[in-house]
């Protein structure tokens, strides 16, 4: 019986392991050619019943209700990427060309003023204290300088690689445009002809996972848009209220940071507040400081509302997923591969699959 038992294991153990093998080496190696397709499916799903409605509502034919539809929807979204993006680029790259000068005429005086006075003390107690003091720090000042210039020259050689890839990025969009127009008109048929693929086993897990996703997992991503929206506002008014340039650019990078774990709208704000003290500008680092608590304490009370108990997952598992997620799958597994817990996890306790005790 004992026999039986570890064979059973064995059996279950290498179907799994197959199937994590396939999803790996698929998400790894051929998401990379087939992602166009997969959010051009996502899209037309996403515009089905707004399409259906307008068909059956006009009686117009399909296809040209989803071209329509689609067009709006992708002339919005391609419009409001490109502004951002040339401000956002604008932005970084003018500020990271001053980065050396900011240092050479703000921080580095200020540390030196920081040394005199360090200096002066250890020159009441020892002399050769002093003199070692002085080498250390003539040489962490060399290394920081270098290091300022260099982080420079890197955002601005960074956002020029970034910029030599658009001709290929361009060409992913137009299949992701075009893949989702032709799946819009032939949806139901693409989907049935899918469907009729598997077995009623199969079908059965297919239809659960699609439901949790919509369900919870989709429900809750909303909830994240909402709060990334909502931060994007308070900061967008901060920045007016305090006469900030460039501010929607700054609180559109400060928005997508703060839905990141770890990092959080303190990313920016809180350095940006640190070197306003440093170079004299008291007012504006107070005026960060204000925005980084308003910002957090309206996120403390929100977030519960918003997003419940979020994905059934435990903290540590979260924050595990999402590092190993990184490390194996890049920004993908940031997010992909705690989802992929919480449907194994939802499915598992549903009795469909049985991994876990």
């Amino acid at each position: 019986m004992n026999f039986d038992k570890h064979k059973r294991f064995l059996i279950q153990f290498a179907y799994y392991g197959v199937i994590i093998a396939l999803g790996y080496l698929f998400v790894k190696y051929l998401l990379r050619y087939v992602w166009p397709f997969i959010l051009g499916w996502l899209i037309a799903s996403l515009f089905k019943k707004p399409i259906k409605y307008v068909t059956d509502k006009f009686n117009i034919k399909r296809g040209v209700v989803s071209t329509i539809i689609l067009l709006i929807f992708y002339s919005a979204i391609v419009t409001l990427a490109v502004v951002l993006s040339i401000q956002l680029a604008t932005w970084i790259i003018n500020y990271a060309s001053k980065i050396p000068q900011l240092y050479s005429q703000s921080i580095e005086p200020t540390l030196y003023k920081a040394y005199n006075a360090i200096q002066e003390f250890f020159a009441n107690l020892d002399s050769s204290v002093a003199d070692n003091f002085r080498q250390i720090f003539q040489t962490a000042i060399s290394k920081l300088g270098e290091w300022v210039t260099n982080f420079s020259m890197t955002i601005v050689s960074l956002l020029s690689g970034y910029i030599t890839k658009i001709p290929k990025t361009i060409v992913s969009i137009l299949m992701t445009i075009i893949s989702s127009v032709i799946i819009a008109i032939d949806y139901d048929k693409i989907n049935l002809f899918i469907i009729h693929q598997f077995t009623d086993e199969q079908k059965h897990l297919i239809y659960e996972v699609k439901d949790y996703l919509i369900g919870t997992v989709f429900a809750c991503l909303r909830s994240y848009v909402l709060i990334m929206l909502i931060t994007f506002v308070e900061l967008s008014l901060g920045f007016l209220i305090f006469g900030m340039e460039n501010g929607l650019v700054i609180a559109a990078i400060t928005a997508i940071l703060d839905i990141m774990p770890i990092l959080g709208s303190g990313t920016v704000l809180i350095p940006w507040a640190v070197i306003s003290f440093i170079i004299g500008e008291y007012v504006r680092g107070i005026e960060l400081l204000v925005m980084y608590i308003v910002i957090t304490v309206i996120r403390q009370i929100i977030e519960p509302h918003l997003v419940g108990q979020q994905m059934g997952l435990h903290p540590i598992v979260t924050l595990g997923s999402m590092y190993i997620g990184t490390q194996v799958f890049g920004a993908l597994g940031l997010f992909g591969m705690p989802i992929l817990l919480s449907v194994l996890n939802h499915l598992n306790q549903k009795g469909i699959i049985h991994i876990l005790k």
